[in-house]
C-alpha cells in the first residue's frame, strides 16, 4: 500500500515548519537539504525563510557518506547554526547518523513527515504524523511522461 503525498500538502507542509521556526524565533545561517529527498523542502524553506541552502548527497547505500559528511560540516565555523532538512523521518536512521556529525553544533531537523511508529528520531520541525505501514510516495518521485 502506497500513500501519495501531493503539491498541496508539500505547500501546506513548509509553510507549517517555516512558521513555527518563525514562532519560536529560531535564526540559521544554513539550511543542510539532504538529498534527494530533502532538495525541494529545503529549497522552499530557504525561500520561505530567507536563509541559504546547501545541498549534501547523503545515502545509507554509500560507503563514502561519513567522509563527505565530516568534510562538509569541517567547512563551517563552530557557531554555525544549522537546519537540517529530509523529507521523512521514516526509520529515522539517516537523521540519528546525521546528527551525529553536527554534534558540538547547533542545528535543528525538519520533516515534512514523521512516522512516530517507526522512526527512532524524531525532528525538531515537522508538519505531517503519518500513523500506519503504508510506503509514502512524494509527487517529485513520480516519474515524468513525455509529452
Amino acid at each position: 500500500m502506497t500513500r501519495k503525498y501531493l503539491q498541496p500538502e508539500f505547500d501546506r507542509d513548509c509553510e507549517i515548519i517555516a512558521n513555527n521556526i518563525r514562532r519560536d524565533n529560531k535564526k540559521y545561517d544554513v539550511i543542510v537539504a539532504l538529498g534527494r529527498g530533502g532538495i525541494p523542502a529545503g529549497t522552499r524553506l530557504g525561500n520561505l525563510l530567507n536563509i541559504p541552502v546547501e545541498v549534501v548527497q547523503y545515502s545509507l547505500k554509500d560507503d563514502t557518506r561519513a567522509a563527505r559528511m565530516l568534510d562538509f560540516v569541517n567547512r563551517f565555523s563552530l557557531n554555525t547554526r544549522f537546519l537540517i532538512v529530509d523529507d521523512i523521518s521514516d526509520s529515522g536512521t539517516t537523521l540519528q547518523e546525521i546528527a551525529s556529525f553536527f554534534d558540538g553544533t547547533v542545528f535543528h531537523t525538519a520533516t515534512l513527515v514523521f512516522k512516530p511508529q517507526t522512526s527512532r528520531y524524531r525532528p525538531t520541525y515537522l508538519a505531517t504524523i503519518h500513523m500506519g505501514d503504508a510506503w509514502v510516495e512524494f509527487f517529485w518521485e513520480e516519474p515524468l511522461i513525455a509529452k
